[in-house]
């Protein structure tokens, strides 16, 4: 089933308003700190982490693991590539604070 073009913005939305939320907010500043690779710091890896997860959640464990894990890892790089192009985007307006 192909997602309509709302479902996907929602997602993508959803994906960004995680990471940033883990990335930039002081809710997550001690995790943040106390991350020794820097994974939480990182809006890109972060995203990926954020998009796999979100298909999980979202489809479950199939059935047919091969599948569901393309695209899973599919949904990750997108969620990914989003994440980074927002927050370079956000950067060069200098808004990238919380």
């Amino acid at each position: 089933m192909i997602p309509s073009r709302g479902e996907m913005l929602l997602w993508f939305l959803l994906s960004f308003g995680i990471t940033l939320v883990i990335t930039q907010s002081s809710l997550f500043r001690k995790p943040r700190e106390w991350d020794m690779t820097g994974l939480l710091s990182c809006p890109m890896c972060t995203g990926w982490w954020v998009g796999f997860g979100l298909t999980w959640l979202s489809l479950g464990p199939a059935p047919e693991a091969y599948p569901w894990l393309l695209r899973a890892v599919a949904n990750a790089f997108c969620s990914a590539g989003v994440c980074w192009v927002v927050h370079v985007v956000l950067m060069h307006l200098r808004a990238d604070k919380l």
